[in-house]
């Protein structure tokens, strides 16, 4: 997966490359900002699923 290998490529950097608490900052700006997208999607489809679920069973009601 590409994210175990950016994970990998950091962990390298941290060892070889000299600080750069300002990269440190982006890199963990970035991966709490993918992570807060990759929640609020999960909420998104789950709110979805029931919305899908509550609006299917109203349907059917009235069909019936």
């Amino acid at each position: 997966m590409p994210t175990q290998s950016g994970v990998g490529g950091y962990a390298w950097a941290k060892k070889h490359l000299p600080p750069d608490p300002e990269g440190d900052r982006r890199y963990e700006r970035r991966v709490s900002e993918r992570n807060a997208l990759l929640n609020a999607h999960t909420a998104t489809q789950a709110w979805g699923a029931v919305g899908g679920v509550s609006g299917g069973t109203a349907h059917g009601a009235g069909d019936g």
